[in-house]
């Protein structure tokens, strides 16, 4: 907690003003704060947290290139998770666990596995992620690691599970097995693997195989990503530009065939949601009878207090509000009882520090709306038709959306009624 402390004040003194950043910039930054940490620290050969660098950067930033990401990711946080499982690989001690567990928070984003510039690298990382698995057994049954962390090491397991097939894809496109890598895709497209990771193994891919002048496969797999990821989880201007790199003649021609019976952005799925039972409305102190809302356009979002992500699309959700209020019946539903954080009052209280004046319902226990629809984290948003069916991503099936999803399929319905 104090390097983070001291990182953010100095970050926030010495911030960086070029942009678009340098590398030896960032490297020259990087050695500033280290001498500077180190006389802070007193510890001669301390150096700052990559993790925690990366993170006020990129706020800092808002949004670093992916160059300057990638450069931090595969020169300066890759190396250090990899040191600390080698330094904890060890008897288990309770301070242990806790650098695995944030190291592996930050290099498990499916967006930078891209970003190795080697096979040996690369292989290197995937050996560890390999033995992590039984690495955090034995740290669980060895009964050392504290309470704090048991939890967290047991959804490092869970989540090394859910990136075996994109770690497999990625294992195969470092050995130059593109062929392997297209099926992979298209397995993943079809399992619901998370849009922006297929979207950058598929650019990835179609840059390998037009390099190879393989530009047949090439067109392939930007016909797979077309027909497989909607305009927002790949925006259509990319795409038609990616077609013309590869075909300057036919792409523009290729592109509008394939997207013409694609632009969807969510689809009336097969599950319905009878809406039903009173909840108290945080905003007015009344109760709301969500019968009143069946047969309606019906926007439901899930949230807590405690959630940063949450905290920040509040200012998103005040204008769509405002901009759709004619289209949609927003409902958003506060899960802080089912996750035992806040009472009514103190979301109220909540409420009113940060400023929300849309309708807030306080789900409940023993009937709770976030359980009735599956809810696994937050946010969560649900779009439910006037029939009463849940609007699901068109290739993933996928009900729960996120914010853009619900914003884009708005604006394109207002397109169409107008």
């Amino acid at each position: 907690m104090k390097e983070q402390l001291f990182i953010m004040r100095y970050m926030n003194q010495h911030s960086i003003e070029e942009s678009p950043l340098t590398l030896p910039l960032i490297d020259s930054h990087i050695e500033e704060i280290n001498d500077a940490w180190r006389s802070e620290s007193g510890l001669l050969d301390a150096e700052v947290n990559p993790y925690l660098y990366y993170w006020e950067l990129n706020k800092k930033q808002s949004g670093l290139d992916r160059g300057t990401a990638c450069y931090l990711y595969s020169e300066r946080m890759v190396p250090t998770f990899l040191a600390d499982v080698k330094r904890f690989d060890v008897e288990p001690r309770p301070a242990n666990a806790y650098p695995i567990r944030s190291g592996f928070n930050f290099i498990a984003n499916p967006e930078h596995l891209s970003c190795f510039n080697d096979v040996e690298t690369w292989r290197g990382f995937k050996n560890t992620l390999d033995h992590l698995p039984d690495m955090i057994t034995h740290y669980l049954n060895s009964n050392k690691v504290e309470d704090a962390e048991i939890e967290s090491l047991e959804e490092i397991r869970k989540q090394i599970d859910s990136l075996a097939q994109l770690v497999h894809a990625w294992d195969a496109f470092y050995g130059e097995e593109y062929d392997a890598v297209f099926l992979e895709l298209a397995a993943a497209s079809v399992q619901g693997v998370e849009p922006i990771a297929r979207r950058v193994l598929g650019h990835s891919l179609w840059q390998a195989f037009a390099k190879n002048g393989a530009n047949d496969y090439a067109l392939a797999t930007l016909d797979l990503l077309s027909s497989t990821l909607t305009p927002v989880d790949l925006d259509r201007d990319t795409l038609q530009a990616w077609y013309q790199l590869v075909d300057p003649v036919q792409g523009a021609e290729r592109f509008s065939s394939m997207t013409t019976s694609q632009s969807q952005i969510l689809v009336a799925s097969d599950t319905r949601f009878n809406l039903s039972g009173t909840y108290t409305d945080l905003l007015t102190g009344e109760p709301a009878n969500l019968a009143d809302f069946n047969g309606k356009l019906v926007f439901l979002d899930f949230w807590a207090t405690w959630c940063a992500p949450c905290i920040e699309e509040i200012p998103e959700l005040k204008e769509i509000v405002v901009e759709f209020r004619d289209e949609i019946t927003f409902l958003s539903i506060n899960a802080d009882a089912i996750t035992d954080a806040l009472d009514a009052d103190g979301v109220q209280a909540f409420m009113e520090k940060h400023g929300i004046n849309y309708p807030v319902l306080f789900d409940q226990k023993d009937r709770s709306l976030a359980q009735q629809l599956n809810v696994q984290g937050y946010p969560a948003k649900f779009l439910i038709d006037t029939e009463g069916r849940i609007l699901a991503h068109p290739s993933e099936g996928r009900l729960s959306l996120s914010l853009p999803e619900v914003q884009a399929y708005l604006e394109s319905t207002r397109c169409v009624c107008n």
